[in-house]
Protein backbone atom coordinates (compact mmCIF):
# COMPACT_ATOMS: atom_id res chain seq x y z
CA UNK A 1 0.00 0.00 0.00
CA UNK A 2 1.47 3.39 -0.94
CA UNK A 3 1.90 6.25 1.52
CA UNK A 4 -0.39 9.28 1.18
CA UNK A 5 1.46 11.76 3.36
CA UNK A 6 2.63 13.76 0.34
CA UNK A 7 -0.66 13.67 -1.61
CA UNK A 8 -3.28 14.30 1.09
CA UNK A 9 -3.63 17.27 3.41
CA UNK A 10 -3.74 16.88 7.20
CA UNK A 11 -7.51 17.47 7.13
CA UNK A 12 -7.98 14.78 4.47
CA UNK A 13 -5.83 12.32 6.41
CA UNK A 14 -7.83 13.01 9.57
CA UNK A 15 -11.12 12.50 7.70
CA UNK A 16 -9.86 9.21 6.21
CA UNK A 17 -8.71 7.98 9.61
CA UNK A 18 -12.11 8.82 11.13
CA UNK A 19 -13.92 7.01 8.29
CA UNK A 20 -11.84 3.84 8.65
CA UNK A 21 -12.27 3.81 12.44
CA UNK A 22 -16.06 4.04 12.08
CA UNK A 23 -16.11 1.36 9.39
CA UNK A 24 -14.15 -1.02 11.60
CA UNK A 25 -16.45 -0.26 14.54
CA UNK A 26 -19.59 -0.97 12.48
CA UNK A 27 -18.23 -4.14 10.83
CA UNK A 28 -19.68 -7.43 12.10
CA UNK A 29 -17.31 -9.59 14.13
CA UNK A 30 -15.36 -12.22 12.16
CA UNK A 31 -17.31 -15.46 11.96
CA UNK A 32 -14.39 -17.50 13.28
CA UNK A 33 -14.27 -15.67 16.63
CA UNK A 34 -16.29 -16.47 19.73
CA UNK A 35 -18.30 -13.28 19.28
CA UNK A 36 -18.94 -14.02 15.60
CA UNK A 37 -19.95 -17.63 16.23
CA UNK A 38 -22.27 -16.53 19.05
CA UNK A 39 -23.86 -13.85 16.83
CA UNK A 40 -24.40 -16.35 14.01
CA UNK A 41 -25.73 -19.34 15.94
CA UNK A 42 -26.70 -18.35 19.48
CA UNK A 43 -27.96 -14.75 19.54
CA UNK A 44 -31.25 -15.68 17.82
CA UNK A 45 -32.34 -17.63 20.92
CA UNK A 46 -30.22 -16.19 23.75
CA UNK A 47 -30.23 -12.52 22.69
CA UNK A 48 -27.56 -10.35 21.08
CA UNK A 49 -26.35 -9.28 24.53
CA UNK A 50 -27.00 -12.60 26.30
CA UNK A 51 -30.27 -11.14 27.66
CA UNK A 52 -32.32 -14.18 26.63
CA UNK A 53 -35.30 -14.79 24.33
CA UNK A 54 -36.77 -18.16 23.42
CA UNK A 55 -33.64 -19.51 25.09
CA UNK A 56 -32.55 -18.57 28.61
CA UNK A 57 -30.48 -15.47 29.33
CA UNK A 58 -26.77 -16.07 29.78
CA UNK A 59 -25.67 -12.70 31.16
CA UNK A 60 -25.70 -14.07 34.72
CA UNK A 61 -24.55 -17.60 34.03
CA UNK A 62 -22.54 -19.41 36.67
CA UNK A 63 -21.57 -22.24 34.33
CA UNK A 64 -17.90 -22.95 33.65
CA UNK A 65 -16.35 -22.78 30.18
CA UNK A 66 -16.21 -26.59 30.12
CA UNK A 67 -19.94 -26.81 30.96
CA UNK A 68 -20.85 -24.29 28.26
CA UNK A 69 -18.67 -26.07 25.68
CA UNK A 70 -20.40 -29.37 26.49
CA UNK A 71 -23.90 -27.85 26.22
CA UNK A 72 -23.08 -26.12 22.92
CA UNK A 73 -21.64 -29.36 21.54
CA UNK A 74 -24.36 -31.76 22.72
CA UNK A 75 -27.42 -29.50 23.11
CA UNK A 76 -29.81 -29.40 26.05
CA UNK A 77 -33.60 -29.40 26.34
CA UNK A 78 -34.99 -27.85 23.15
CA UNK A 79 -31.55 -26.59 22.05
CA UNK A 80 -29.74 -28.41 19.26
CA UNK A 81 -26.11 -29.45 19.58
CA UNK A 82 -23.35 -27.96 17.42
CA UNK A 83 -20.73 -30.67 17.96
CA UNK A 84 -20.77 -31.65 14.30
CA UNK A 85 -20.66 -28.02 13.13
CA UNK A 86 -18.09 -26.45 15.43
CA UNK A 87 -14.52 -27.54 15.97
CA UNK A 88 -13.12 -27.93 19.48
CA UNK A 89 -11.52 -24.50 19.10
CA UNK A 90 -14.86 -23.01 18.03
CA UNK A 91 -16.61 -24.48 21.07
CA UNK A 92 -13.92 -23.08 23.36
CA UNK A 93 -14.15 -19.66 21.68
CA UNK A 94 -17.94 -19.46 22.13
CA UNK A 95 -17.70 -20.54 25.76
CA UNK A 96 -14.95 -18.01 26.47
CA UNK A 97 -17.00 -15.24 24.85
CA UNK A 98 -20.08 -16.09 26.95
CA UNK A 99 -18.07 -16.20 30.17
CA UNK A 100 -16.31 -12.89 29.39
CA UNK A 101 -19.59 -11.16 28.46
CA UNK A 102 -21.38 -12.54 31.54
CA UNK A 103 -18.52 -11.30 33.73
CA UNK A 104 -18.85 -7.79 32.30
CA UNK A 105 -22.63 -7.85 32.86
CA UNK A 106 -22.21 -9.03 36.46
CA UNK A 107 -20.02 -6.04 37.26
CA UNK A 108 -23.08 -3.75 37.05
CA UNK A 109 -24.18 -3.04 40.66
CA UNK A 110 -27.66 -4.16 41.68
CA UNK A 111 -30.15 -1.53 42.83
CA UNK A 112 -31.06 -3.13 46.16
CA UNK A 113 -30.60 -6.36 48.12
CA UNK A 114 -33.16 -9.13 47.76
CA UNK A 115 -36.01 -9.32 50.25
CA UNK A 116 -38.91 -11.79 50.45
CA UNK A 117 -41.14 -9.17 48.83
CA UNK A 118 -38.76 -8.45 45.96
CA UNK A 119 -38.10 -12.20 45.57
CA UNK A 120 -41.82 -12.80 45.02
CA UNK A 121 -42.09 -9.91 42.56
CA UNK A 122 -38.99 -11.05 40.67
CA UNK A 123 -40.31 -14.62 40.52
CA UNK A 124 -43.67 -13.41 39.16
CA UNK A 125 -41.88 -11.41 36.46
CA UNK A 126 -39.66 -14.38 35.59
CA UNK A 127 -42.72 -16.62 35.39
CA UNK A 128 -44.49 -14.17 33.08
CA UNK A 129 -41.47 -13.83 30.79
CA UNK A 130 -40.38 -17.47 30.69
CA UNK A 131 -43.11 -19.86 31.86
CA UNK A 132 -46.52 -18.30 31.22
CA UNK A 133 -46.79 -19.18 27.52
CA UNK A 134 -46.48 -22.93 28.15
CA UNK A 135 -47.75 -23.42 31.72
CA UNK A 136 -50.66 -20.98 31.52
CA UNK A 137 -51.31 -17.47 32.92
CA UNK A 138 -51.70 -18.80 36.48
CA UNK A 139 -49.91 -22.15 36.25
CA UNK A 140 -53.03 -24.05 35.17
CA UNK A 141 -51.20 -25.69 32.26
CA UNK A 142 -51.37 -25.48 28.49
CA UNK A 143 -48.68 -26.69 26.13
CA UNK A 144 -46.78 -27.57 29.31
CA UNK A 145 -48.19 -29.42 32.34
CA UNK A 146 -50.11 -27.75 35.16
CA UNK A 147 -48.07 -26.41 38.06
CA UNK A 148 -50.97 -26.36 40.51
CA UNK A 149 -50.84 -28.72 43.45
CA UNK A 150 -47.28 -29.91 42.84
CA UNK A 151 -45.96 -32.50 45.28
CA UNK A 152 -42.35 -32.28 44.08
CA UNK A 153 -39.70 -31.56 46.66
CA UNK A 154 -37.69 -28.35 46.71
CA UNK A 155 -34.68 -30.25 45.36
CA UNK A 156 -36.73 -31.70 42.48
CA UNK A 157 -38.15 -28.29 41.52
CA UNK A 158 -34.68 -26.76 41.67
CA UNK A 159 -33.38 -29.46 39.34
CA UNK A 160 -36.20 -29.07 36.81
CA UNK A 161 -35.94 -25.26 36.70
CA UNK A 162 -32.15 -25.27 36.51
CA UNK A 163 -31.57 -28.26 34.21
CA UNK A 164 -34.84 -28.58 32.29
CA UNK A 165 -36.88 -31.70 31.62
CA UNK A 166 -38.20 -33.16 28.37
CA UNK A 167 -38.75 -30.35 25.87
CA UNK A 168 -38.47 -27.70 28.61
CA UNK A 169 -35.09 -25.93 28.57
CA UNK A 170 -33.06 -25.45 31.73
CA UNK A 171 -32.64 -21.97 33.17
CA UNK A 172 -29.55 -22.60 35.26
CA UNK A 173 -27.50 -20.45 32.92
CA UNK A 174 -30.07 -17.66 32.89
CA UNK A 175 -31.25 -17.37 36.49
CA UNK A 176 -29.07 -16.67 39.50
CA UNK A 177 -29.20 -19.02 42.49
CA UNK A 178 -31.43 -16.57 44.35
CA UNK A 179 -33.78 -16.30 41.35
CA UNK A 180 -34.02 -20.10 41.07
CA UNK A 181 -34.72 -20.29 44.81
CA UNK A 182 -37.43 -17.62 44.43
CA UNK A 183 -38.95 -19.50 41.47
CA UNK A 184 -39.00 -22.74 43.47
CA UNK A 185 -40.89 -21.06 46.33
CA UNK A 186 -43.20 -19.25 43.92
CA UNK A 187 -43.99 -22.38 41.89
CA UNK A 188 -44.60 -24.53 44.96
CA UNK A 189 -47.08 -21.95 46.29
CA UNK A 190 -49.20 -21.68 43.12
CA UNK A 191 -52.92 -22.34 43.64
CA UNK A 192 -56.00 -21.98 41.38
CA UNK A 193 -56.62 -18.61 43.03
CA UNK A 194 -53.15 -17.20 42.29
CA UNK A 195 -53.34 -14.05 40.19
CA UNK A 196 -50.26 -13.29 38.09
CA UNK A 197 -50.26 -9.99 36.24
CA UNK A 198 -50.39 -10.59 32.50
CA UNK A 199 -47.99 -8.69 30.22
CA UNK A 200 -49.51 -5.63 28.50
CA UNK A 201 -49.50 -7.34 25.09
CA UNK A 202 -51.44 -10.42 26.29
CA UNK A 203 -54.42 -11.18 24.04
CA UNK A 204 -56.91 -13.96 23.44
CA UNK A 205 -55.19 -15.34 20.36
CA UNK A 206 -57.02 -17.31 17.64
CA UNK A 207 -54.78 -20.17 16.50
CA UNK A 208 -56.73 -20.82 13.29
CA UNK A 209 -56.59 -17.19 12.11
CA UNK A 210 -52.91 -16.94 12.98
CA UNK A 211 -52.15 -20.19 11.13
CA UNK A 212 -53.98 -19.04 8.01
CA UNK A 213 -52.31 -15.62 8.19
CA UNK A 214 -48.72 -16.69 8.87
CA UNK A 215 -48.26 -20.41 8.19
CA UNK A 216 -50.62 -21.64 5.47
CA UNK A 217 -48.58 -20.15 2.61
CA UNK A 218 -45.83 -22.69 3.32
CA UNK A 219 -47.63 -25.45 5.24
CA UNK A 220 -51.00 -25.38 3.42
CA UNK A 221 -54.40 -24.20 4.61
CA UNK A 222 -55.02 -27.56 6.28
CA UNK A 223 -51.41 -28.31 7.26
CA UNK A 224 -51.09 -30.65 4.29
CA UNK A 225 -47.69 -29.19 3.39
CA UNK A 226 -46.50 -27.11 0.42
CA UNK A 227 -43.02 -25.59 0.36
CA UNK A 228 -42.93 -26.36 4.10
CA UNK A 229 -43.42 -29.80 5.66
CA UNK A 230 -46.78 -31.40 6.46
CA UNK A 231 -48.13 -30.53 9.90
CA UNK A 232 -51.44 -32.40 9.66
CA UNK A 233 -51.23 -35.27 12.14
CA UNK A 234 -47.73 -34.18 13.24
CA UNK A 235 -45.99 -36.04 16.06
CA UNK A 236 -44.49 -32.75 17.29
CA UNK A 237 -45.78 -31.40 20.58
CA UNK A 238 -46.85 -27.79 21.09
CA UNK A 239 -43.64 -27.06 23.03
CA UNK A 240 -41.49 -28.26 20.14
CA UNK A 241 -43.46 -26.18 17.64
CA UNK A 242 -43.18 -23.12 19.93
CA UNK A 243 -39.38 -23.37 19.65
CA UNK A 244 -39.52 -23.53 15.84
CA UNK A 245 -42.02 -20.66 15.51
CA UNK A 246 -40.15 -18.44 17.96
CA UNK A 247 -36.59 -18.86 16.71
CA UNK A 248 -37.13 -20.17 13.20
CA UNK A 249 -36.00 -23.37 11.56
CA UNK A 250 -34.06 -24.21 8.36
CA UNK A 251 -35.84 -22.30 5.54
CA UNK A 252 -38.41 -20.99 8.06
CA UNK A 253 -38.30 -17.42 9.45
CA UNK A 254 -38.44 -16.61 13.15
CA UNK A 255 -41.63 -15.01 14.46
CA UNK A 256 -40.70 -13.76 17.94
CA UNK A 257 -40.65 -10.16 16.67
CA UNK A 258 -43.85 -10.59 14.62
CA UNK A 259 -46.10 -12.48 17.06
CA UNK A 260 -46.60 -12.09 20.81
CA UNK A 261 -45.80 -15.06 23.09
CA UNK A 262 -49.53 -15.74 23.45
CA UNK A 263 -49.98 -15.75 19.67
CA UNK A 264 -47.00 -18.08 19.25
CA UNK A 265 -48.48 -20.45 21.82
CA UNK A 266 -51.92 -20.28 20.18
CA UNK A 267 -50.70 -21.02 16.66
CA UNK A 268 -48.31 -23.73 17.93
CA UNK A 269 -51.09 -25.45 19.90
CA UNK A 270 -53.35 -25.25 16.84
CA UNK A 271 -50.66 -26.75 14.57
CA UNK A 272 -49.89 -29.52 17.08
CA UNK A 273 -53.57 -30.49 17.11
CA UNK A 274 -54.14 -30.58 13.34
CA UNK A 275 -55.80 -33.86 12.35
CA UNK A 276 -54.39 -36.09 9.58
CA UNK A 277 -54.55 -34.58 6.11
CA UNK A 278 -57.67 -36.48 4.97
CA UNK A 279 -59.82 -34.90 7.71
CA UNK A 280 -57.99 -31.56 8.05
CA UNK A 281 -60.26 -29.71 5.60
CA UNK A 282 -63.35 -30.81 7.50
CA UNK A 283 -61.81 -29.61 10.77
CA UNK A 284 -61.13 -26.15 9.38
CA UNK A 285 -64.60 -25.85 7.84
CA UNK A 286 -66.33 -26.96 11.04
CA UNK A 287 -64.36 -24.45 13.13
CA UNK A 288 -65.14 -21.48 10.88
CA UNK A 289 -67.40 -18.77 12.33
CA UNK A 290 -70.08 -19.12 9.62
CA UNK A 291 -72.55 -16.55 11.05
CA UNK A 292 -69.76 -13.97 10.90
CA UNK A 293 -68.81 -15.05 7.35
CA UNK A 294 -72.44 -14.79 6.19
CA UNK A 295 -72.85 -11.37 7.84
CA UNK A 296 -69.73 -10.06 6.09
CA UNK A 297 -70.90 -11.49 2.75
CA UNK A 298 -74.33 -9.83 3.06
CA UNK A 299 -72.67 -6.54 3.99
CA UNK A 300 -70.41 -6.78 0.94
CA UNK A 301 -73.34 -7.49 -1.39
CA UNK A 302 -75.28 -4.58 0.09
CA UNK A 303 -72.34 -2.26 -0.50
CA UNK A 304 -72.14 -3.40 -4.15
CA UNK A 305 -75.88 -2.82 -4.59
CA UNK A 306 -75.67 0.69 -3.15
CA UNK A 307 -72.78 1.51 -5.46
CA UNK A 308 -74.72 0.26 -8.52
CA UNK A 309 -77.83 2.25 -7.53
CA UNK A 310 -75.76 5.42 -7.08
CA UNK A 311 -74.18 4.89 -10.53
CA UNK A 312 -77.62 4.47 -12.17
CA UNK A 313 -78.94 7.65 -10.54
CA UNK A 314 -75.92 9.67 -11.67
CA UNK A 315 -76.28 8.35 -15.24
CA UNK A 316 -80.02 9.12 -15.32
CA UNK A 317 -79.48 12.66 -14.01
CA UNK A 318 -77.08 13.37 -16.89
CA UNK A 319 -79.36 11.84 -19.57
CA UNK A 320 -82.68 13.53 -18.59
CA UNK A 321 -81.57 17.19 -19.12
CA UNK A 322 -80.25 16.30 -22.60
CA UNK A 323 -83.61 14.75 -23.49
CA UNK A 324 -85.42 18.00 -22.65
Amino acid sequence: MPAFGLTLSEEQLAALESFLAQALEDAPPPTNTGEGLYAGSCAGCHGANLEGGIGPALDKTTLSEADISAIVAEGQGGMQGFGETYSIDDLAAVAAYVIASATLASDVPEDSPDTPETDSRVAADLYTDNCRACHGPSGEGGAGPTLLGLTSSEAELTSVIADGRGSMPGFGGAFSESEISAMVSFTAALTPDTQIAAPPQAIAADGLSLFLGHCSECHGDFGEGKTGPTLAGTDLGANEIVVHVWSGHPDMPEFHETLTPDEILAVSSYAAGLPPAESAAEAVVSSTDWPKVITLAVAALAAVGIAILAFVRRTRSRVEPEAE
